[in-house]
């Protein structure tokens, strides 16, 4: 019984240890990231997930540091106006969440998870409309920024259209399904993104400039 206990006690310690040697290896950028990833999932589980807005900013944080860490790792630094549309993405897609679930699984749910009741519909709605402009904004200026070819402010259309798709999927189509896996399912997203990337690839990579 002591050993499975010492084993239980030892094992996560020696994890963290591993995990935080290892971001240190990768540069201070990503053991900072990691450090406020713990301290964040952390508050989640200890009250942040019970809290309205909070829930949903905590799980956006822990996307944005994902973000972060890997932009360090290959010694590049992300602008401040994609890390903005990438915070207000995750937003947008954890509010659809919340809305999906609220939608489904309704008053049984929220007594299990007293957060959901809330969220009302229509200030879901409202959060929904919210983050998706905003993302859009940011992924605008950031296409326009001085060290960026200007030219990348073509793929904004295809930006909004996605966006707005998975909107009306959540709003109108009521999906209920995991953003990852509408994601991956969805062809008109899957199109979007596949030419979003294409098109970045080809403008950034091959300099065609069509602006200045």
């Amino acid at each position: 019984m002591k050993s499975s206990l010492a084993s239980l006690i030892l094992a996560p310690l020696c994890l963290a240890t591993a995990a935080f040697a290892g971001s240190w290896a990768l540069g201070s950028g990503v053991l900072v990231c990691l450090v406020l990833y713990g301290v964040n999932n952390v508050a989640y589980s200890v009250g942040l997930k019970h809290l309205v807005l909070f829930d949903v900013l905590s799980i956006a944080v822990g996307f944005v540091l994902r973000l972060l860490a890997g932009v360090y790792v290959v010694g590049e630094l992300p602008t401040t106006w994609i890390t903005l549309c990438a915070f207000f993405l995750a937003l947008f897609l954890g509010f659809g969440k919340r809305r999906a679930e609220v939608r489904v699984l309704g008053a049984n749910e929220s007594r299990q998870r007293p957060v959901l009741a809330q969220y009302p519909i229509a200030y879901l709605d409202y959060l929904l409309d919210s983050t998706a402009v905003m993302a859009v904004i940011c992924y605008a200026l950031f296409t326009t920024s001085p060290e960026k070819n200007p030219t990348l402010v073509v793929g904004v259309p295809i930006v909004f259209y996605a966006i707005m798709h998975y909107k009306r999927l959540v709003m109108l189509l009521d999906a209920s399904e995991e953003p990852e896996r509408i994601l991956l399912r969805d062809t008109p997203i899957r199109v979007s993104i596949l030419l979003w990337l294409v098109t970045y690839l080809l403008i950034q990579h091959g300099d065609l400039r069509l602006f200045r």
